[in-house]
């Protein structure tokens, strides 16, 4: 993994502590990750991982496919997970909306490497050339009234108890979220998305980090 990129969740330089994870209630875990049983693709969104020093934590294997939230350094949002989740939570979130597919876009939803596109400018952004797609606002909308992301985090609980055991949702570790936050980004902002999690009763997840 290139610069022993890593899961981590002890102090980063947006001021990831244990300390701030006690006062809002979340059991923050520390593992590096090796594999998971969903592998993810190998594009990532523009983000500058803060750094740590030290040897990696314990590492720990996934059974369940992890969803990433990307936070870039001008707060524009990504996620990105396997390819039958990201298609299913597209779906979820799309009806939401009145929005539909067709079976050639679907194809095209789970061979991305990441979302990257409001709900609603995704049908024509999939069916845009690669030169007309850098003409389309790029982020998945986070503002009050059209916070998609938030939508995305809700549809994964009520998806991943039908797409994976449910035994994941009784040991209180699924779904698994990671955070990229770009370490230019301010707490504030990572401080919602964890907040978000947390109404979903989400408490654990680890935030990316590149190791030294």
């Amino acid at each position: 993994m290139a610069n022993s990129a890593a899961y981590h969740t002890r102090r980063t330089s947006f001021r990831v502590s244990l300390e701030m994870a006690a006062l809002t209630g979340i059991a923050l875990s520390l593992c590096l990750l090796l594999a998971s049983s969903g592998p993810l693709r190998s594009a990532t969104p523009p983000v500058q991982l803060p750094l740590t020093y030290g040897q990696p934590p314990t590492c720990i294997l996934l059974d369940n496919p992890p969803i990433i939230i990307s936070l870039d350094a001008q707060n524009r949002a990504y996620l990105e997970t396997d390819s039958l989740t990201q298609t299913s939570l597209v779906q979820y979130v799309a009806r939401q909306h009145g929005i539909s597919f067709t079976a050639a876009e679907l194809q095209q939803l789970g061979q991305l490497p990441f979302l990257s596109q409001s709900i609603e400018q995704l049908p024509a952004w999939l069916s845009a050339s690669p030169t007309q797609r850098r003409d389309y606002a790029v982020g998945i909308p986070v503002a009050p009234g059209n916070d998609q992301l938030s939508e995305y985090i809700v549809a994964s609980s009520n998806l991943y108890v039908t797409l994976y055991s449910p035994s994941y949702f009784s040991a209180g570790i699924c779904p698994h979220f990671r955070i990229r936050a770009d370490a230019r980004l301010s707490f504030a902002r990572v401080r919602q998305i964890m907040r978000v999690l947390q109404n979903q009763g989400i408490n654990r997840f680890d935030f990316v980090v590149n190791y030294q």
